[in-house]
């Protein structure tokens, strides 16, 4: 064969390998810090399937943080376990329970894991446990696999691993004070009967001042919870309003004034939880809470 075509044919064959080595290349995920994928099936795995109506608790805890446990109430409402004055709110129990009614897997990893450590599983990243029918289920998530953008994932007990979406994991990326319920007073502008008790136990005459203040009276944040935190916030010797509306119904309302003349604390009814508030005749709120 001539020289020249000798030449060309070897320049192809180098360029050939070179493209073939290329596409490998490519191709292959970059697995620096997580387990080998094994399969790669083009549909996701169902994984998991729970009827949301028949969830009644989901606890979590992330690595190095205290578990965080909601539960349904009779009212099919939802609230913090063991702090049942603390309602949840119910659009983000919606966005949390829309990944856990039917979980799908990106795929399945391994059949038989042996070594938890491969995957993170033996410290997991988050833990997530639902009570379904009675049942609980829990579900552990390990590493992070960046090629494939989720976390391996298994259940308690079992030997199988899957590999899942972020949001599986990131939805309880969540604080008690994220998952509260700021809670929303009615209307005071209407109350048909008013009955106040200052802080020091003086019950107030006339109330058209008070009335009118109440009015305007609107919840800023919530600042803590517990009737063991009362005292800090001066809830322990509060100031009680009793509200009675058109339909009947009655609210108690519990103010004390805080360290400076612009904070009044506030809980309601029953439920422990203390907010900050504010009003726009502030003074004539104080000057009632203090009656002597």
């Amino acid at each position: 064969m001539p020289l020249k075509k000798t030449i060309i044919a070897a320049l192809t064959a180098v360029l050939i390998l070179s493209l073939v080595m290329a596409v490998i290349l490519l191709s292959s995920p970059d697995t620096e810090g997580t387990a080998e994928v094994t399969d790669e099936p083009s549909t996701q795995v169902l994984f998991d399937q729970n009827h949301t109506d028949h969830i009644e608790q989901i606890s979590f805890v992330r690595k190095g943080q205290d578990e965080i446990s909601i539960s349904r109430t009779e009212a099919d409402g939802w609230q913090i376990t063991d702090r049942p004055g603390l309602p949840v709110d119910p659009d983000v129990m919606t966005y949390l329970l829309k990944y856990y009614e039917q979980i799908l897997a990106l795929r399945t990893i391994t059949e038989t894991c042996e070594d938890l450590s491969e995957y993170g599983l033996d410290a997991p990243l988050l833990t997530v446990t639902l009570t379904v029918d009675g049942v609980k289920k829990t579900y552990l998530f390990g590493n992070e696999n960046t090629y494939y953008e989720g976390y391996y994932c298994m259940y308690q007990g079992a030997s199988s691993v899957y590999l899942l979406d972020y949001a599986y994991v990131t939805a309880f990326d969540l604080t008690v004070d994220d998952l509260l319920l700021t809670e929303e007073l009615p209307a005071l502008s209407s109350i048909t009967e008013l009955t106040w008790t200052s802080s020091a136990g003086a019950v107030a005459q006339d109330v058209s001042a008070l009335q009118t203040a109440l009015a305007t009276l609107e919840i800023e944040r919530m600042v803590d919870w517990g009737r063991e935190q009362y005292e800090i916030y001066g809830l322990d010797s509060a100031a009680t309003a009793v509200l009675t509306f058109p339909d009947g119904k009655t609210l108690t309302l519990r103010l004390s004034e805080g360290e400076t003349e612009e904070l009044i604390y506030l809980t309601v009814d029953d439920r422990e939880i203390i907010y900050l508030v504010t009003c726009e005749s502030i003074q004539t709120l104080l000057d009632y809470i203090r009656i002597q």
